[in-house]
This record gives structure tokens, sequence and C-alpha cells, in this order.
């Protein structure tokens, strides 16, 4: 069984009745909102949850209010999302807005802007939809950011496997603890390459 704990420093614990080790990653804040265009903490007004379908985006907000900001567990599910509906490719490079229109809706399509910074964004809610009266978006550099912080996770899962000699076929359970761990889609953190993809407990 492999226990992580997600966070800025996340702990990995992985063993059975015959013998258990850990180590720890540092995984940076990226989890928890920083360095993060448009991140905050999970308090009120955070995009807790994303799901993208061809009809659109919908949101789940932490209080049910305007969204203000985007917490690391709407970090790691619009990644997802993305990358499902092929609007990410594997390398973690969003689609242009051109390229997006032959994979989906133009309401999706639509959402693919240029940001301040030049650079590529992906709209999770437009000004007028928001609490703070400008959009909220997940830019190029924010998924660049999850990939620096999911590797060091998904780096550290590498040792301790490594360490007890058997592969991710093996794993039994994965336990996703901590306070900002436990509210992770266990799906995402799958696509995302987070953790092992073992099959989800429904």
């Amino acid at each position: 069984r492999l226990l992580v704990d997600v966070g800025t420093n996340g702990e990995i614990i992985l063993g059975s009745n015959l013998r258990t080790v850990a180590t720890a990653a540092p995984a940076g804040p990226a989890f928890e909102g920083a360095q993060i265009k448009d991140g905050m903490r999970a308090s009120e007004g955070a995009i807790e949850a994303v799901v993208i379908t061809n009809e659109g985006i919908e949101l789940q907000v932490i209080g049910d209010v305007l969204p203000v900001g985007l917490c690391g567990s709407g970090l790691v599910d619009v990644v997802a999302q993305l990358r499902m509906s092929s609007l990410l490719d594997p390398s973690g490079k969003l689609a242009t807005q051109e390229q997006a229109m032959s994979l989906v809706t133009s309401e999706l399509s639509e959402r693919i802007v240029t940001d301040d910074d030049g650079a590529r964004a992906f709209v999770l809610a437009w000004p007028i939809e928001t609490g703070t009266d400008r959009q909220i978006v997940l830019s190029q550099r924010d998924i660049r950011e999850l990939q620096f912080a999911k590797a060091a996770i998904s780096g550290g899962i590498e040792v301790v496997l490594k360490e007890l000699g058997i592969t991710p076929a093996e794993i039994v359970e994965i336990y996703l603890a901590g306070s900002f761990g436990s509210y992770i889609n266990p799906q995402s953190a799958r696509v995302i390459g987070l953790v092992p993809p073992v099959p989800v407990d429904s």
C-alpha cells in the first residue's frame, strides 16, 4: 500500500507487513495555489473542482459563491480535464485556438486565449462570471508549475518503489492524505500521473 501526503513537502510511505519505507519530496507551493496566476488557498470563492464537457465547463466553488480564484484541487482537476479533452498534449502544452476548433466545441475553443504575458491560457470563468470582475485563467506557466510539483511527488514514489523492488502494478491501494490530498479527485491524480494508475474505488 502507498500513502501520499500531498503538499509543499510531500511525505510518501510504501509498505506491507514485511517492510515499510518512507521518503519526502519537496513539491513546492503549487498545490497550495501559490505561484499560480489566479491561485489561492482553499477558502471561500476558490474553484475546487472542474468538469469539462462538450457543452462547456462546470465549476465547483467553495461556499457556493462566484469564483475569485483557483485552489490546488481545482488546479489538478482542470489540467486532468484539459488532458482528457485533448486540449493539452502529453508534454503539457495547451492547444492553440485554431487547433482546438477541430477538437472541441466553439464554446470551449474560445476559452483558449493569450494572457498578459503573451502565453496561452485557458479561461475558467469570464469577468461577468466571477466575483472580481476579471477573468480567471489557467496559464501555460501554471501548467508547468503543476508539472514541477507533480514530478517531485511521482519521483519520490519511484524511489520507494525501487527501494522495495516492486512495480506500480503490485500496489494494492493508494491513500491520498493531508488537508490538501484528501480533496484531490483520485481520477484526476491518475490522469496527470501524480500517482500510479491503480483502479479508483467508486
